[in-house]
């Protein structure tokens, strides 16, 4: 099973243009695998570690990813191959893009304290916040926690004078669920981007 990059980058790619390698196979054009830089070391998905080679884990969309090169060695790919009259198309997983506002709508929609609640930042950085927002005549009170930039894999997210100790809280953006001990939650995701709330229990549970 193919987990991590097996060679090849854009300078390597650069060096067979310049040397007419393309122009001898009648190639007018080039489809380059997701560049933009992926999450950073390896997540395991309950199968084994895994490297984001595929495009599918996008860290940062104006950069490229370093195991392939430098946004320098992509101008100059693309500057070469136009020399050549070869065009160059990016590959680029834009339903992850999809995916992920689809995401932040659909736990907005779910939790009124997203966009009403009262805002308290629980850390500067990486940022953490919480909304919490009491619904009038004793309906309840809807609390969500938000935690930014925590990186990919195992991550440990402080949740104290929000959410009680036994409480257990769902992720909406990975799915992944936990219970709160010591004013802490622990959870081991792919995003660096966290959604917190009380798990909502089906009728089957």
């Amino acid at each position: 099973m193919l987990r991590s990059f097996q060679g090849g980058d854009l300078p390597g790619v650069l060096g067979k243009i310049e040397e007419g390698y393309f122009d001898s196979l009648g190639v007018n054009a080039i489809w380059l695998t997701p560049f933009v830089e992926q999450i950073h070391g390896s997540v395991d998905e309950g199968t084994g570690k895994t490297y984001g080679y595929h495009g599918y884990w996008t860290r940062d969309w104006t950069a490229v990813d370093p195991a392939l090169g430098t946004r320098d060695d992509l101008r100059a790919l693309v500057e070469a191959a136009h020399r050549h009259g070869i065009r160059v198309l990016m590959d680029a997983v834009i339903a992850e893009i999809l995916r992920h506002w689809r995401k932040l709508g659909q736990f907005r929609r779910a939790h009124v304290a997203v966009g009403a609640g009262a805002h308290r930042r629980l850390q500067a950085e990486p940022y953490i916040f919480s909304r919490t927002l009491e619904a009038a005549g004793g309906g309840g009170v809807d609390r969500v926690l938000v935690a930014m930039d925590q990186g990919e894999g195992a991550k440990t997210i402080p949740v104290f004078g929000v959410f009680t100790d036994g409480t257990e809280l769902q992720d909406a953006y990975s799915g992944a669920r936990g219970t709160v001990r010591d004013g802490r939650i622990s959870l081991t995701t792919a995003f660096g981007l966290i959604l917190l709330s009380e798990r909502q229990r089906g009728s089957g549970e």
